[in-house]
């Protein structure tokens, strides 16, 4: 694993693909102000932010969910999991705002595990 670049005081995290998900996650990072760098090259993260992500029905009448796992890149180790579900087909976005919300709540209570020292 590559010596994280000095301008970032955070760990990076790198999420992987999922049918376009990653997007919407990377979005919610950003909006949510998640403590954590977002990169596309999985062999300079910290962390992997891995899951599954599923809609069915259609609008009002179906659902959207997500479950991921952040996970040490260097131990393999689960360090934090959430699971999610939305009431309409089209609330991607809305999962992946939840699922942010949860980890900022998680890196803010484990500062130490999670801050890069310059």
């Amino acid at each position: 694993m590559a010596a994280p670049s000095p301008k970032y005081r955070f760990a990076r995290v790198y999420i992987e693909p999922h049918e376009g998900f990653e997007v919407n996650l990377a979005k919610a990072f950003v909006k949510k102000q998640v403590p954590a760098v977002v990169t596309q090259k999985k062999d300079e993260a910290q962390f992997v932010l891995a899951g599954t992500a599923k809609s069915r029905g259609i609008g009002a009448y179906g659902y959207s969910g997500a479950t991921v796992q952040l996970i040490d890149a260097q131990t393999h180790d689960v360090v934090w999991s959430y699971n999610v579900h939305k009431p309409t087909a089209v609330a991607f976005q809305a999962s992946a705002e939840a699922i942010a919300k949860g980890l900022k709540a998680f890196i803010e209570a484990h500062p130490n595990e999670f801050e890069i020292s310059r």
